[in-house]
């Protein structure tokens, strides 16, 4: 078995320069990274700027990095700004679309959020009922904003009918990519939220099953947490009289330990409510993300834990 690192001339390096190493015998070639298989070595410096195998790289990458991460990984974030963040609410309500589309009772999660997060000092800017084109204009705008250089957290909330896993609809029916919003904050294209936390709450159906109950050059996402109301495959519950469960058991708990706890503690009490209220089970879906805690006096008992 041969290795082609020195044969591949300059297809062999990525954007980071890193070598990526290809092996083949006589007949064939596998690539060390991706693992597809190549029928001829000639196709060899094509794979290597193909982008599903540049995206498969960026994974592996991630993971070994987190592997091998710093000890300030293990710290909590640092949130010492005032106001601590800004909270964004797309809440799409679909009024007047027609019978069976519209999302009675958005309005009142909208107004639960704003009261939960506003009492925990946070700015809470309400972006409801946009089109794609406008959500993406509005997201852009808060990407290049300089006041997120003097917060120390963002956090985005998606209210909305969901089509799959990580796709749901505006207010004009287009779909939006939760998976694009997101990488709008890597590090290089929103530098002000560089290092700093960015939560992501869902509430948008993530299939069609419901939930029973019983007893390549892409940058990686970093520093970025999303906790979905649903797990994929799942519809969202609302009720038409008092907004979704998933807004009302979370704005609960965050009243209820926002002061004490962890992200990773509510998102657990954030579980076992909605257990409570015959919600369905929330996701958690993190990238490198560290311990995080909405108010300074939790980051302070946090910190004062580690150090035991």
């Amino acid at each position: 078995m041969k290795s082609v690192d020195e044969e591949a001339n300059g297809a062999r390096t990525n954007s980071n320069g890193s070598t990526m190493r290809v092996e083949y015998d006589d007949d064939s070639a596998r690539c060390h990274y991706c693992g597809e298989k190549l029928t001829n070595k000639e196709y060899l410096k094509r794979h290597l700027q193909n982008k599903r195998c540049k995206e498969k790289i960026n994974r592996k990458r991630e993971v070994a990095n987190t592997e091998r991460a710093p000890k300030e990984v293990t710290t909590p974030y640092v949130i010492r700004s005032n106001p601590p963040g800004h909270v964004y609410v797309f809440n799409n309500d679909f009024k007047g679309k027609g019978q069976g589309k519209e999302r009675d009772g958005a309005e009142h999660d909208s107004q639960n959020l704003r009261t939960t997060f506003e009492a925990m000092g946070y700015k809470v800017i309400l972006r409801p009922n946009l089109g794609a084109q406008q959500t993406m204009e509005e997201v852009d705008r808060i990407r290049q904003d300089s006041a997120l250089a003097h917060v120390d957290a963002l956090v985005m909330v998606f209210l909305s009918h969901g089509i799959r896993p990580f796709k749901f609809q505006a207010q004009d029916w287009e779909i939006l990519s939760l998976q694009r919003i997101r990488r709008q904050f890597t590090h290089s294209l929103c530098p002000h939220l560089k290092g700093k936390p960015k939560i992501f709450f869902t509430n948008f159906c993530r299939g069609r099953r419901r939930q029973i109950q019983t007893d390549g050059d892409v940058e990686a996402t970093r520093d970025m947490v999303t906790i979905h109301a649903v797990q994929q495959g799942i519809v969202a519950l609302r009720d038409c009289r008092l907004g979704t469960r998933f807004v009302r058991a979370l704005c609960e708990v965050l009243r209820e330990h926002a002061a004490t706890k962890s992200l990773r503690e509510i998102y657990l009490e954030l579980a076992r409510k909605s257990t409570e209220i015959k919600g369905t089970l929330p996701q958690w879906e993190a990238d490198v993300f560290r311990e995080f805690y909405f108010m300074q006096q939790a980051t302070n008992r946090g910190q004062n834990e580690n150090a035991m």
